[in-house]
């Protein structure tokens, strides 16, 4: 196993910009070089009939050339020295075919026969600084120097990669002029990582830099720690899901401690425990600059204590996330008494812990008193019917929140209703967004939501879906709709159920033996059989028999 990397010494990014001191040079022989290219122009113009073509094709594969005899050389400063000039032989009566480059003197160069062409200095440097350039697909009218030379970040990005034996990452060269580096879900370890930070040590164009859900660990996070210490630019940083664990949390509180810029953090999804985020909360209480910090997917669990008594000493902190965080009565609390006292929080998301009722009115308590919070998320906290009376209960006399997101917790439409008239029974409260995505609520709570509207115009409410009337109630109780069966089947299969005959029906009620009985007769006849029919079927049997509507039911019909 490679031991952890240190960017301490800067070595590597030293040895680096050792190989580019003549980019000052670069940068002052801008003009000439713009000259040299314009003379390679008028070359080509001046070229014969059909050979301009062959005369460009001739120029890209003589850079290519000069490239190929870079590599053998260590500097790029005596390189330049002794190259010199470079002629090309071109026999103007035939058409142009490609000939060796090769350095030759003034008074070598025949002048009648021969096309001279001069490559300056600044296109050996480009050469030499990108030894991986190869131009497979050339411009109409390419350039000998075709890498800006203003990309220092991208040759230092390319050198790097070579010493450390890793891939270059086609991602961050494609963003290698961005203020944003995104390299999220990118597969990167340490020595890739590290090729990344050498490039961004002084590189003064970069504010953001994302690298979450790769596998850098705490030996990539020292890397990146040693590189902020340095560059003062950047300000936003995404480690989420980097597998940092205590260590990595050990090295973020000294970040923290140390930085003065970084605005930004992203950790969620490292596995912080307790005793990691007692860490982090030493360093919050000393940081002064730090505005929004994600701790969501951890463990932070009892942890909530501590982190709540920075809380109550830090001045900056805008944003806070701990979701998913196994928080439980103990951890809310102290989270609550830190809250109660802070001046400086916006936004707080304590979703997907267990509040319950005492984590709920805990938190109702902290906001009676709180006048900065103005967004808090509370969705999937088992708070019920009775925990939501008692965080509204607590928290009616606070006049700064604004959102209340109460999504997946076991409201029932008649919470939804108590909320609403809550709110609408204490004008002072300044909630204008409620959700609760997944509450089902009736026909009146959208009435309810319509009045409110009147004196209220911005307040809203996420709901689930609207049940009306009978609908409502049947789905509610979930009481099942009965098919209605055939009256005339039901009585034919008790018949032939018990072995019997229709027409024992007739003879037991037909005391003339005329073959018909009257309407209530047979009705009676029915229910003395036991037939499973009620009186609605029961009539609309007989009406159905009767045909001839004699009011009578004939056994031939």
């Amino acid at each position: 196993m490679d031991p952890p990397l240190d960017l301490s010494d800067l070595e590597l990014r030293k040895s680096i910009l050792a190989r580019q001191d003549q980019l000052q040079d670069y940068r002052k022989t801008t003009e000439e070089s713009g000259g040299n290219i314009h003379l390679l122009r008028q070359q080509s113009c001046s070229a014969p009939p059909g050979g301009r073509q062959n005369f460009r094709r001739l120029t890209i594969d003589r850079s290519r050339t000069i490239s190929r005899q870079c590599k053998a050389r260590s500097g790029v400063t005596s390189l330049g020295r002794s190259c010199g000039n470079i002629a090309v032989n071109v026999n103007a009566s035939r058409p142009f075919e490609k000939s060796s480059c090769r350095p030759v003197s003034s008074a070598s160069c025949e002048h009648p026969a021969n096309v001279r062409t001069i490559i300056s200095r600044d296109s050996l440097t480009a050469a030499c600084l990108d030894d991986d350039y190869v131009d497979s697909d050339p411009d109409e009218n390419p350039s000998p120097c075709k890498t800006s030379l203003d990309d220092e970040r991208r040759h230092v990005y390319l050198a790097a990669c070579r010493r450390l034996n890793v891939v270059p990452s086609s991602t961050y060269l494609r963003c290698v002029r961005s203020k944003v580096v995104r390299l999220n879900h990118q597969g990167l370890t340490v020595r890739p990582v590290k090729a990344v930070c050498v490039s961004l040590v002084e590189e003064l164009a970069v504010t953001e830099l994302d690298l979450a859900n790769n596998d850098i660990g705490d030996a990539g996070l020292r890397c990146i720690i040693d590189m902020l210490h340095h560059n003062s630019i950047i300000h936003v940083l995404d480690v989420s899901n980097t597998n940092l664990h205590t260590r990595g949390a050990a090295m973020l509180s000294s970040l923290l401690l140390d930085n003065d810029s970084l605005q930004v953090l992203k950790a969620a999804g490292n596995r912080f425990k307790e005793e990691d985020a007692a860490q982090i909360a030493e360093a919050l209480t000393k940081n002064t600059t730090l505005r929004s910090l994600d701790l969501s997917h951890n463990e932070i669990r009892d942890g909530g204590c501590r982190l709540g008594k920075c809380l109550g000493l830090n001045s900056t902190l805008e944003t806070l996330n701990l979701s998913w965080n196994h928080l439980r009565s103990a951890g809310v609390a102290g989270m609550a008494a830190g809250i109660k006292v802070n001046s400086a929080l916006r936004t707080l998301d304590l979703s997907w812990n267990g509040l319950g009722t005492e984590g709920a009115r805990s938190v109702g308590r902290a906001l009676r008193d709180n006048v900065t919070l103005e967004e808090l998320a509370l969705n999937s906290c088992r708070i019920g019917q009775q925990a939501l009376g008692e965080l509204l209960g607590q928290m009616k006399t606070n006049t700064t929140l604004k959102t209340l997101k109460l999504s997946s917790n076991p409201i029932t439409h008649q919470g939804a209703l108590y909320l609403v008239e809550f709110l609408r029974d204490h004008p002072s409260m300044e909630i204008n967004l409620v959700e609760i995505s997944d509450v089902v609520v009736s026909g009146e709570f959208s009435r309810l939501i319509d009045s409110m509207r009147c004196f209220r115009p911005t307040f809203r409410v996420v709901h689930g879906d609207v049940l009306r009337s009978k609908d409502a109630v049947l789905r509610e109780l979930q009481v099942p709709r009965v098919k209605v069966r055939d009256p005339f089947v039901v009585l034919m299969e008790h018949v032939d159920s018990r072995d019997m005959r229709l027409v024992d029906l007739f003879t037991a009620h037909d005391s003339d033996n005329k073959g018909v009985v009257s309407h209530q007769d047979f009705i009676r006849a029915i229910k003395e059989a036991g037939v499973n029919i009620g009186k609605k079927q029961a009539r609309q049997l007989v009406d159905m028999l009767d045909k001839d509507c004699s009011g009578e039911i004939d056994f031939v019909q």
